[in-house]
């Protein structure tokens, strides 16, 4: 029997997928539809619009796996986290890349997001934290010790 938390994080993860699901559904259609009456200028322009086509249904695929698992869309830092922003772009690039092709660059901010994360588990083990940044009570401490472990070796030097 499912708890009251966990119908509550059903119903937001449904209501999520829904948003999801309808913001994708709409701008493949304006997508298709914009470009049936404009045509595309090169063929990297179709290949860019079905490369994000693809993105958004797979990342919508993926939310919605992630969601019947149990997992909370909501949850920032997760994998759902970045879902969500890669879809978002996806729908963005759909959408704005029917007005001019240079949209396409939107997909850059990811990378750049990926670097950031990275970055971010990287830092501490390239640049690790100088020891002399303890805290005032953790120096006490340390310090005390020091002078009991200094004391005992006297005391044990003159018997």
């Amino acid at each position: 029997m499912a708890g009251k938390s966990e119908k509550k994080l059903a119903a937001r993860n449904s209501e999520r997928k829904n948003q999801f699901l309808i913001a994708v559904l709409v701008a493949i259609l304006v997508h298709v539809g914009v470009t049936q009456v404009y045509p595309y200028n090169s063929s990297a322009e179709w290949y860019f619009g079905i490369f994000a086509i693809i993105v958004a249904v797979i990342g919508v695929g993926l939310m919605v796996a992630v969601a019947n698992r149990g997992g909370d869309l909501d949850m920032e830092g997760g994998v759902s986290d970045v879902l969500k922003d890669v879809t978002i772009t996806a729908i963005a690039v759909l959408i704005l890349s029917t007005t001019s092709a240079y949209w396409h660059a939107l997909w850059l901010w990811l990378v750049g997001l990926a670097t950031y994360k990275v970055w971010g588990y990287l830092k501490p083990y390239m640049f690790p934290e100088p020891d002399g940044s303890m805290d005032p009570s953790t120096k006490k401490r340390m310090d005390k010790r020091q002078r009991q472990a200094e004391l005992q070796a006297r005391r044990a030097k003159g018997k």
